[in-house]
């Protein structure tokens, strides 16, 4: 869920769109992040009917933490990669977890 957070605040709404999950899913996960200090939930200043959530800045350290493991865990495998394929793989695997709408 953090990824679909590195741009900014989003709905829970969106959230569940973007990651195809039930509402109630992610209205759980979000609970889950808030009470480890990850994300915080606030009114739209638009309309206060409407929530936003994003990311705190523990919420970021953690991200760049998983990066940091993942870049680790993975630099092996893809150090036989040019730069272009590389940057070919990793656009494949963003759409993988992003699919564009």
């Amino acid at each position: 869920m953090a990824g679909y957070l590195q741009d900014g605040a989003a709905s829970p709404t969106e959230l569940a769109q973007n990651m195809q999950m039930p509402r109630y899913e992610v209205s759980r996960l979000l609970g889950n992040l808030e009470d480890k200090g990850y994300a915080k939930r606030t009114r739209s200043h638009a309309d206060g009917r409407h929530v936003n959530v994003q990311l705190t800045e523990t919420g970021y350290a953690a991200w760049e933490r998983g990066i940091a493991t993942i870049e680790v865990v993975t630099e092996p495998y893809l150090s036989g990669l040019d730069p272009a394929r590389r940057e070919d793989l990793m656009l494949t695997l963003a759409g993988l977890v992003r699919p564009q709408p």
